[in-house]
């Protein structure tokens, strides 16, 4: 007998997630909160950062799509890059913008809902 596997979604997420409507900060914090606790979430986010990601990205065009509350995006401008986040949920991409203000770095991000 074989056990049937949930998709990454039905695992992770509640029916209704992606239909939510959170306050931006509420949102944002949450989030962080969830990948500092993570063990998978912040290797993961280390290996991405320290060893995948160009420690200079100065005036780069990069697209990150599915970008979420766009902390990839965020790190990117943070590094120098000019950042495209395209996203579905329109909340995510709402999150992005209070996001990437936080950090000063919205004159580097657009985030737009496809």
């Amino acid at each position: 007998m074989t056990k049937k596997r949930r998709s990454l979604k039905q695992k992770y997420y509640s029916k209704d997630h992606w239909n939510m409507k959170p306050d931006p900060k509420e949102a944002i914090r949450t989030y962080l909160q969830h990948v500092s606790s993570s063990p998978y979430q912040t290797v993961r986010n280390r290996i991405i950062l320290e060893r995948l990601m160009p420690a200079r990205l100065d005036n780069m065009k990069v697209l990150d799509f599915g970008c979420g509350m766009g902390y990839f995006s965020i790190e990117m401008a943070k590094r120098g890059a000019y950042v495209e986040g395209v996203d579905l949920s329109p909340y995510a991409i709402e999150a992005a913008k209070v996001f990437a203000e936080d950090w000063h770095v919205g004159h580097r991000c657009s985030f737009t809902c496809i």
